[in-house]
């Protein structure tokens, strides 16, 4: 078996053991007899975290599955806990994985399969921010700033079809200096 179908495998037992112990909204979780019972909602919710999907849409598809598919009452506040532990598994707890010149991937990069062909190769890289890069940016736009600015971003390369990613290695503190900066063009 693959490296990849091993980390698959994982995470997909580690969503299964965060459903049953955090979410359990039927109160099953502690019975070994029903350590399957929430595995229809694991495959998505699997799914939702390699596509990056944003929290709320994951306490929706909880909500949804809670309140309508089970027809329960619902709690909102196991929900967001069992959300948030599923999105720590996610960027936290999962390891880097080897690309083929040995080095591992940063692990706010890692178990990101391509977008585009699903393939987990990749070549790290960076952008060189002073070098002229294809890509137009609206006015005024967060995109414009980071550009602009010269700040670290950090890609990879995927080597099954070529694609490139960039990430910014602190964006939410890039996100709160934006969204408190004047908006009068000063800041």
């Amino acid at each position: 078996m693959s490296e990849f179908q091993d980390v698959t495998r994982d995470i997909s037992t580690r969503i299964r053991e965060i459903l049953c112990d955090t979410w359990d909204p039927i109160g099953v979780g502690n019975l070994p007899e029903a350590h399957d019972e929430y595995d229809a909602y694991c495959h998505q919710l699997h799914g939702m975290l390699i596509r990056r999907e944003a929290r709320h849409k994951f306490v929706d598809y909880l909500w949804w599955a809670e309140t309508q598919h089970m027809a329960l009452p619902g709690n909102r506040d196991r929900i967001e806990e069992t959300v948030d532990r599923l999105l720590n598994l996610w960027e936290n707890d999962a390891p880097p994985r080897p690309v083929r010149n040995g080095t591992r991937r940063p692990p706010a990069m890692a178990h990101h399969p391509c977008p585009i062909c699903g393939e987990c190769d990749y070549t790290p890289g960076t952008l060189n921010p002073h070098a002229p890069v294809v890509f137009k940016v609206e006015a005024n736009s967060l995109w414009e700033v980071l550009f602009t600015r010269g700040l670290p971003i950090t890609a990879r390369v995927c080597n099954g079809c070529g694609n490139i990613q960039m990430f910014v290695e602190n964006m939410r503190d890039l996100l709160k200096k934006q969204r408190s900066a004047p908006q009068d063009g000063t800041g």
